[in-house]
């Protein structure tokens, strides 16, 4: 006996199936092969003296059920072999299977061949099916759906009305013998059915796909079928059953919806607009085939977020950083002109958070090229600023030629009651120079200085006219400390023969050059450059209201490129910001008797110089910068 069943064991050891050996009179297990020692917790090397002392159908239960045991054994006496459905509980596994036991004499002694199948899934599916066929059912009552089964050699049966309705079969009573319900499945989806099934039987589940059914009139309908292989307790094949809709309108709303989307991507194409997704968590883009080509990347893959940030213009990458960060933490959207870094090209991105319980998981947006809408704009600004300087420029001609008119008819109107003062203070220093012999100094001075005024408000009359009418005028080598010095004495004989109750009320006037400048030869008109001082000076004093004993002026000169720079500063009331544009305007004046000529004359003369003046911010007073050319001899 030994030697038999040594030789038992080669045969059985690595079998799938479960097998022992048993001793029928004693129910002993004399072996076991390594499938089964698995399940009852033993190591695969485990030998004969591990478990011959166990009884597989009492001692650990494997089997459950005692009156179906004794009933095996008085079959297996009669007829050496049967079979058996049970649930088994070994310690490591319990499953539904099936056990077959075959009796063998062996040197007169009975032994027990068990042989347990595992058919565990089997049950499951079948399980499954039978619940799934109950739900159908109760389904089915309500809503569209199609009931069948079908056989294994292919006859259909048990079709309900919806699905006789479905394939308007109900008049052919041939419809469901053997592969008759192939003639209700287009050619071309028929092949796929059959392999689908075929899969279907090979790993023992169901499958569902899509068809286009076939009529008795030739018309054709969409559907989804869903088949089932349904087995008996035994494991034998019993056949289909499935269930089956009309999907007609799904796929007339799906080839809508993608003939819509291929008009979107065409329109998208065009428009050049992409659509684009960031995931949040993996930092990671997806971009569609537009938003490759707005970016001239086709052959490359996505990029990083921070991979993506360095292709933008470093002026727009941190404005752009922070919109999508506002979007990810408060869930903004956002939309943002940005300018690419290697190439002159502008995008419109708008971008939409997506959350999920609370969190942004992803933003999804648009990119649209706006390089041509961006160029227009700048052409469209560019034409607006030029047409405002052309304003300005038009206003200013404008302004000077009734300004040039005036002067032409101030000058022709003041030039001869000029020369009749000037040629009767000369006439009447003569005349007591005949009748006295001796003048008294303060009478002959005054009169020289009244010719010599009147000589000058004639040739400021004149140079004004001059320069609206674009001429230029006389120009000599300027002394600035013997200008600024009879600026502070002409200050203060005005001041003093004006004054007649205070005893000083004369204003501060100073001045500094620098030791740059004193080596630098200055050019000018030194008509115009009288003109430039009083007119400063008289605003200086208009402002302070008469309150010249604590008015002072300061003149620093210096040099600045190739200009000779003129900080012009007082402690007066300033230049409130409101009037700041205006000053330099045309018959503008903040005083009630102002003409609005002085400051727009020196604006002028200046700009006629190619020099200029601005207003410089100060905390207090007034503050004016004048640029004079360096080199102005030519002249």
């Amino acid at each position: 006996m030994d030697n038999e069943l040594e030789m038992y064991k080669i045969f059985i050891d690595d079998a799938s199936d479960y097998i022992a050996i048993i001793d029928a009179p004693s129910t002993k297990i004399l072996y076991i092969n390594t499938a089964l020692k698995k399940v009852f917790g033993l190591n695969k090397d485990a030998t004969t003296k591990d478990y011959n002392h166990l009884n597989v159908f009492e001692t650990h239960k494997s089997v459950i059920d005692k009156s179906k045991i004794d009933q095996l054994f008085q079959t297996i006496k009669a007829n050496n072999q049967e079979k058996l459905q049970l649930t088994f509980d070994f310690p490591k596994k319990s499953f539904f299977g099936e056990v077959s036991v075959t009796a063998k004499k062996s040197n007169g002694n009975l032994l027990l061949f068990c042989i347990i199948r595992d058919l565990s899934e089997i049950k499951k599916l079948n399980d499954e099916l039978t619940q799934k066929n109950s739900q159908l059912e109760a389904v089915s009552k309500h809503a569209q759906v199609g009931l069948f089964e079908q056989s294994p050699e292919g006859e259909v049966y048990n079709d309900n009305d919806y699905a006789k309705t479905l394939f308007n079969s109900a008049d052919d009573h041939g419809r469901g013998k053997e592969n008759n319900w192939q003639n209700y499945i287009v050619p071309e989806d028929l092949e796929k059915i059959i392999k689908l099934r075929e899969y279907s039987l090979t790993q023992k589940k169901g499958v569902s796909f899509d068809f286009q059914g076939l009529r008795p009139d030739k018309t054709t309908f969409w559907g989804n079928m869903e088949t089932t292989p349904h087995y008996d307790e035994k494991g034998n094949f019993l056949g289909f059953v499935g269930s089956v809709i009309n999907l007609t309108r799904e796929k007339k709303r799906e080839k809508e919806l993608e003939t819509a989307l291929r008009r979107f991507e065409t329109i998208s194409r065009e428009a050049k607009i992409g659509i684009w997704e960031f995931d949040v968590e993996t930092q990671q883009i997806y971009w569609s085939k537009e938003v490759y080509e707005l970016f001239d990347r086709k052959d490359q893959a996505p990029p990083a977020y921070e991979e993506f940030l360095a292709l933008i213009h470093d002026k727009h990458s941190k404005a752009l950083d922070k919109a999508v960060k506002l979007a990810i933490s408060e869930q903004k959207t956002y939309a943002i002109e940005f300018q690419l870094k290697n190439f002159n090209k502008w995008l419109l991105s708008k971008g939409i958070p997506e959350v999920k319980d609370g969190k942004t998981i992803k933003i999804k947006g648009t990119a649209l090229d706006i390089t041509d809408f961006k160029k227009k704009e700048a052409d469209l600004t560019l034409s607006i600023k030029r047409a405002e300087q052309l304003r300005e420029e038009l206003e200013k001609t404008t302004r000077a030629a009734l300004i040039g008119e005036a002067a032409t008819g101030i000058a022709h109107e003041l030039n001869q009651p000029l020369a009749s003062i000037s040629s009767s203070a000369d006439l009447l220093i003569r005349k007591i120079r005949a009748h006295f012999t001796e003048i008294p100094e303060g009478v002959e001075k005054n009169l020289r200085r009244l010719e010599e005024d009147t000589v000058s408000a004639g040739n400021l009359i004149h140079s004004i006219k001059n320069l609206y009418a674009k001429k230029k005028t006389d120009q000599a080598l300027i002394n600035l400390e013997a200008q600024m010095r009879e600026l502070q004495l002409i200050s203060s004989s005005s001041s003093s023969s004006s004054s007649s109750s205070s005893s000083s009320s004369s204003s501060s006037i100073s001045y500094a050059i620098s030791k740059e400048l004193k080596k630098k030869d200055f050019y000018f008109s030194p008509t115009y450059l009288t003109l430039i001082f009083n007119n400063l000076v008289d605003n200086s004093k208009d402002a302070s209201h008469g309150d010249f004993n604590n008015l002072e002026i300061h003149f620093k000169w210096s040099l600045k490129d190739m200009f000779i720079c003129l900080d012009y500063t007082d402690n007066g009331p300033g230049i409130s910001p409101e009037v700041k544009d205006k000053v330099f305007q045309h018959f503008f004046s903040t005083k009630k008797s102002g003409t609005g000529i002085g400051l727009s004359l020196i604006y002028t003369l200046l700009e006629f110089y190619h020099g200029s003046i601005k207003i410089i911010d100060s905390k207090k007073g007034a503050h004016f910068q004048i640029l004079f050319p360096l080199e102005t001899k030519q002249f």
